[in-house]
């Protein structure tokens, strides 16, 4: 069976519309959806909860608080997994629509010629008519993690000057995605959109390693995937609309003010999780530091020169990719 998780967040009105292209499908029937309200303070998880009470296979979960979106997603996934035995996951954005009437039997062909993929990532296009996927080509290699810290730092220096700041979150400007068009492997999917194969669903009771609130959890997502073997494929087969921003801009802000607060977060989120991503001895076990705001970049990198200090033979073999 598969599910379809949705993680809700005070917009009651994108998530109708979320709802109301899966109820287009001529497959509508035969999926199970799970709308995930995340402490909304406004009380319209009861609101959704009340709207589709009438539908059978519609469950409507509410968090008592803000779990972020990886806990708040997994909330859902463990619902789907363990309480209705889905084999198939989808976990979506309350903001992604999915009109292509034809993208359930797509999935369902894709699933059965590719039965070795963990992970699905759509075509993905926003309204400004680019494509988010593949987010990234690659995973970036710890070679550059330092660099990355370092860089990171230095822009959030320079955004806590107003008229710098201001400068360089309005005209940084991000890389065009040329590849959309090419079916790849072991790409850094977007998180909008993300299709969890009976492959991932078999093996993992969780759909994000939890430690970070909100962005990047694609990054370690895919450190994840890289570590344990697990094939994410991106094809451009499937395609699915995302309203960018409608699930977070709840105050009527400017789009280019919202822009601007949302780079300096992810930034910031940016800085935090390389450091996570790279832990001394386990990488994988990113929760064990608890807080990720608990270690910084002297930290790291003090526990990193000691730590080679110990196992000098070993120094030249770690395989860091």
């Amino acid at each position: 069976m598969t599910a379809i998780v949705i993680l809700h967040y005070m917009n009651v009105n994108v998530t109708t519309k979320c709802l109301s292209c899966l109820q287009k499908s001529p497959e509508f029937s035969t999926l199970r959806v799970i709308i995930v309200d995340n402490g909304s303070p406004n009380d319209s998880g009861e609101v959704l909860r009340e709207m589709y009470t009438s539908i059978p296979n519609i469950t409507v979960i509410r968090n008592a608080e803000n779990l972020g979106f990886s806990a708040g997603n997994n909330v859902g996934y463990r619902v789907a997994r363990e309480r209705f035995h889905a084999d198939q996951i989808l976990v979506i954005n309350s903001d992604l629509y999915i009109q292509d009437l034809h993208f359930f039997k797509e999935l369902d062909a894709l699933t059965k010629a590719n039965p070795e993929d963990a992970i699905l990532a759509p075509d993905i296009l926003n309204a400004a008519g680019e494509h988010q996927n593949p987010h990234k080509l690659k995973i970036s290699k710890s070679s550059s993690i330092l660099y990355e810290i370092f860089r990171n730092r230095v822009f959030l220096q320079c955004c806590a000057i107003p008229k710098i700041g201001q400068w360089i979150l309005k005209h940084r400007k991000q890389p065009e995605n040329q590849k959309w068009q090419v079916e790849q492997w072991g790409i850094v999917p977007h998180g909008s959109c993300l299709i969890f194969q009976p492959v991932w669903v078999k093996s993992e009771s969780f759909a994000f390693r939890e430690g970070t609130f909100l962005y990047r959890e694609e990054d370690i997502l895919a450190d994840y995937c890289r570590e344990k073997r697990y094939c994410i494929h991106y094809t451009p087969q499937l395609r699915a609309f995302h309203e960018s921003g409608s699930s977070t801009n709840l105050g009527g802000v400017h789009p280019d003010i919202l822009e601007q607060k949302k780079r300096k977060v992810k930034l910031r989120n940016r800085a935090r999780w390389v450091q996570l991503r790279y832990r001394l001895k386990d990488r994988l076990k990113m929760e064990q530091f608890g807080s990720i705001n608990r270690i910084t970049v002297k930290e790291y990198c003090y526990a990193e020169t000691l730590e080679n200090r110990k196992r000098p033979a070993q120094r030249g073999n770690r395989n860091y990719q």
